[in-house]
């Protein structure tokens, strides 16, 4: 489970890194240019800082990243010592924790989408009796005393 942590968190690590390291040339590149008193056009500015509020939470998950990977070396240095597990079974072990760890991403995004999707349905749903000459646009109560004065049977 660990080894599988690791190698997950050393992608996501990997990734980060390069946005990281071209968020940093900007910056430095946009700090030299300020010192020597360029100044960017409204448009450049946006665009500038916008890389740089992105930047911020990349070092920070950068940073949450290491931290983690620090504590999983230092948990496996103990458990390794004690693991009587053959090399086969942890093998196993971490294949089963990532389809785990996969469905439990999907589990996750499935519920997002439902809750985005029955959203969706109501104001679908609202936009299609407002629009539709079909739909059905009386009360129950009116529906009951249409049907007395038809003399129709009235089902509740």
């Amino acid at each position: 489970m660990l080894a599988a942590q690791r190698d997950a968190l050393r992608k996501e690590r990997e990734g980060l890194a390069t946005n990281i390291e071209q968020a940093n040339q900007v910056y430095d590149t946009v700090a030299q240019n300020a010192l020597h008193g360029h100044q960017y056009s409204p448009s450049q500015r946006k665009a500038i800082d916008s890389l740089m509020q992105k930047r911020g939470p990349w070092l920070k998950r950068h940073g949450q990243i290491e931290s983690v990977l620090c504590t999983i070396q230092k948990d496996g240095v103990v458990i390794k010592k004690h693991c009587t597990a053959s090399p086969d079974e942890i093998h196993a072990a971490i294949q089963a924790y990532k389809i785990e760890l996969r469905e439990a991403e999907g589990r996750a995004l499935g519920m997002q989408l439902a809750t985005l999707q029955r959203d969706g349905l109501k104001r679908a749903r609202a936009a299609l009796k407002r629009l539709s000459p079909w739909a059905e646009r009386t009360s129950d109560k009116e529906r009951m005393s249409l049907a007395q004065m038809a003399g129709l049977s009235v089902d509740t």
